[in-house]
């Protein structure tokens, strides 16, 4: 096998071709998810600690676009954030506009 091969990589004028290198793929980082923010009486977290935690997130999930962390940050807000919230999971829901992550944190 490894002599048809390398018979493959001659030419016609028999100069070898160099091999194809071998490229090993680095894995993204593992990060665990973020936690979710329950408003603040009821979150371990300040939402500023929140909203670090989902911008860290986001970085190492190559989360880049608006709409995925809006869509995202929706999933990880719980509880006392509801009224907040409501209209931007309405929005998600008919597939409208979520605006942008500046919008949506300010």
């Amino acid at each position: 096998m490894q002599l048809e091969q390398g018979l493959s990589n001659r030419t016609s004028f028999g100069i070898t071709t160099a091999p194809t290198p071998v490229v090993s793929q680095v894995s993204r980082i593992k990060a665990s998810e973020p936690p979710k923010y329950k408003g603040n009486k009821g979150s371990d977290v300040t939402f500023e600690q929140w909203l670090q935690k989902m911008g860290l997130w986001f970085h190492v999930q190559n989360i880049t676009t608006d709409d995925d962390k809006v869509t995202l940050a929706l999933m990880y807000l719980k509880g006392g954030t509801h009224n907040y919230v409501e209209e931007y999971i309405e929005t998600a829901a008919s597939g409208g506009s979520l605006g942008t992550w500046a919008d949506f944190v300010n």
